[in-house]
């Protein structure tokens, strides 16, 4: 007899040529992580990093209802699959708690973070809500094509076009940085920033996200 009040099913995503179902545990995010070419990298800004509720992942070719936002905007990110556990973990070894990448995308209810952002009140809720953290199926691989394309369509039209080493933290450097502030565990996702382009979206816009050498993902706004 299962001592649980009642069951709770855990979110899952698809893993190319696998036949198998990943489980998410965790979803973090990093904020305002691509370079611009107006802007001086030489010193950077300490990476901030966010979460989302697993339960908020949508599987590829989903449908998110609008959320009565304002402001509903689309974001396309590299995602970072963890498969191992792993705290405070050297850049050097980071790349071994990777289990592979997907192309997600970070919905942003712009409106009401840029209200709290004002008024100094934590902004969260400007990020985390029912199906804003839509990913693709998961590839198996411990690195990309470091100069990988990262794009985003929007009923056809292209609105982000932008490429993976234009990260200004890279995927080992988030996983040393975020690995001291939390033990990393296999089902964590990390969402690793979005390029620059990222617009507004409303009630039945067709939204398309790839990566070179990921699975694309797809979106209607319900």
């Amino acid at each position: 007899m299962s001592e649980l009040a009642f069951d709770l099913e855990c979110p899952t995503i698809g893993v190319v040529g696998r036949g198998k179902r990943f489980p998410v545990r965790r979803v973090w995010c990093i904020g305002s992580n691509y370079r611009k070419p107006d802007r001086d990298y030489t010193i950077r800004e300490a990476p901030y990093f966010f979460s989302k509720q697993p339960d908020m992942v949508l599987g590829a070719g989903g449908c998110m209802p609008h959320p009565g936002s304002g402001e509903l905007r689309f974001e396309v990110e590299l995602v970072v699959a963890i498969g191992s556990s792993g705290a405070h973990i050297p850049e050097r070894e980071a790349e071994s708690l990777i289990y592979g990448y997907a192309t997600g995308m970070d919905m942003t209810r712009r409106d009401l973070l840029v209200a709290a952002e004002k008024t100094g009140k934590p902004w969260e809720i400007g990020k985390s809500f029912d199906g804003s953290a839509p990913v693709g199926e998961i590839t198996p691989s411990m690195r990309l094509a470091p100069a990988a394309a990262i794009q985003l369509w929007q009923n056809g039209t292209l609105r982000q076009n932008s490429t993976i080493d234009r990260l200004i933290w890279t995927v080992p450097e988030i996983i040393c940085r975020l690995s001291a502030l939390v033990a990393l565990a296999p089902g964590d996702l990390i969402f690793t920033g979005t390029p620059s382009g990222h617009g507004p979206c409303q009630a039945g816009d067709r939204l398309e996200a790839r990566i070179d050498g990921l699975a694309a993902v797809r979106l209607t706004i319900g």
